[in-house]
């Protein structure tokens, strides 16, 4: 009966960190990398944002965003060698997959799945979840909306 505290839960430390960074000065966050710079979270997922087409990830407690270049693994580093999976009939959302560290993370693009918010359509994105992880892949971040799930 616990466990189904845990997205309520999730969505309030969400809330106060979201807060909490909120009031940090973004000049003086170090560049963020694999974790995020503001609380050095995992991040959520990733956003391609606008016509610029640069890759934010969205920290999973905090909600700060960072860029990353895109085609590099956020998990290991490693550049180019990246696999991407997607569900038909879902638009805008994909799973950025590297063979080297056999990680992924959800990528969505701003473009094709208009008003997208990372945590959100991570979680309504579970079916890829499930697709990766029969295909034997581990999930790079986390979600508290789906902790119960894990």
């Amino acid at each position: 009966d616990r466990l189904a505290c845990a997205p309520f839960v999730g969505a309030a430390l969400q809330a106060w960190f979201a807060a909490l960074a909120a009031r940090l000065d973004p000049a003086a966050l170090p560049a963020g990398t694999d974790a995020c710079p503001a609380c050095g979270s995992p991040p959520v997922a990733g956003v391609v944002q606008g016509g610029d087409r640069l890759r934010y990830l969205s920290c999973s407690l905090c909600a700060t965003e960072w860029n990353v270049p895109r085609l590099r693994c956020v998990g290991c580093g490693g550049e180019g060698d990246l696999a991407y999976y997607a569900i038909d009939g879902d638009p805008g959302g994909q799973a950025e997959a590297c063979p080297s560290c056999r990680a992924y993370l959800k990528l969505f693009d701003e473009e094709r799945r208009l008003g997208v918010e990372p945590a959100a359509d991570d979680a309504a994105t579970l079916a890829l979840d499930l697709l990766l992880g029969q295909e034997g892949w581990s999930r790079l971040g986390t979600n508290l909306y789906l902790a119960a799930a894990s």
